[in-house]
């Protein structure tokens, strides 16, 4: 009875081997096993099974390799749908899904920050037990939010979550209400990694600044590291008497390694560009 409830499922998994393989006109019988006559290699095997012999269907070479491509492929697809549905969900940019250090521009000026990018990316649960962050520092156009971008899709790549906003977006979904406010936070405390982009822009009233301090105060005491990118100087901040400032850039000092972002613009350097070009064209 054991002998024929296995031959029968044997039976079952080799009608479905059968049903998947692809005879061509130019396959041929060699031995009495069917040969693929692409990759003359075998397209059945003959083995021995519960006292008879048994013809099974088997993937020839050139099935094989197709086989793989096609895996491949499909667990390529399958990747690129999650780093989609991660990037989405990490409220990044779209301008910036594409941003990462094998598109980086390297300048004598921002070599360190190349440096740190990688290190940060290759060891970030180094860094995140320490819960060390980064201040990236500078003037508009040197290429801040897009080394921080460089730095979230890095981790993202290697399925670890990530959010990056700014304090624009997060007082505007705040103001929608406490459902939304709630949300935000939730995601903001959750994160492994959270880059507060173009941080000093957002409006400078009493309501804005103490929320800016609940979210950064909320990171900190989660204990869990984040990203500031920002255009106001450190000098300026270390200066600061303004004590609603003061207490929200004393928490960043505190868990921030502070980076200048140095160099001319990379706005203007394309702006320049752009202006030759049209020059040489009507002067031409």
């Amino acid at each position: 009875m054991v002998d024929n409830l296995s031959g029968g499922i044997l039976d079952k998994i080799n009608a479905a081997g059968y049903a998947n393989q692809v005879v061509r006109p130019e396959d041929y019988y060699k031995d009495g096993v069917l040969y693929c006559g692409r990759c003359n290699t075998p397209k059945e095997k003959v083995v021995d099974a519960f006292g008879s012999k048994r013809t099974f269907a088997i993937r020839c070479t050139c099935a094989d390799i197709e086989y793989e491509r096609e895996k491949k492929e499909q667990l390529e697809a399958e990747r690129k749908l999650r780093l989609s549905r991660l990037k989405t969900a990490s409220l990044l940019d779209v301008k910036y899904h594409d941003a990462n250090l094998d598109n980086f521009i390297h300048r004598q000026e921002n070599e360190k920050l190349f440096k740190l990018c990688k290190s940060y990316i290759e060891d970030f649960w180094s860094y995140a037990e320490r819960n060390q962050g980064i201040l990236l520092y500078g003037d508009v156009g040197t290429g801040k939010s897009y080394a921080a971008a460089c730095i979230a899709n890095g981790l993202l790549e290697r399925g670890i979550s990530v959010t990056m906003t700014s304090f624009v977006k997060i007082l505007e979904a705040i103001r929608k209400g406490a459902d939304a406010e709630a949300e935000i936070l939730r995601q903001i405390e959750q994160s492994a990694l959270v880059v507060f982009d173009d941080f000093g822009v957002e409006r400078t009233t009493d309501y804005a600044l103490e929320k800016v301090y609940d979210v950064i105060d909320a990171r900190y005491r989660s204990k869990k590291p984040m990203i500031v990118t920002t255009n106001v100087q450190l000098r300026d901040m270390a200066r600061e008497t303004d004590m609603r400032y003061r207490r929200i850039y004393d928490r960043i000092f505190e868990t921030c390694y502070p980076l200048e972002v140095a160099g001319k613009s990379f706005r203007r350097i394309a702006a320049n560009d752009r202006y030759a070009q049209m020059k040489k064209v009507l002067e031409g």
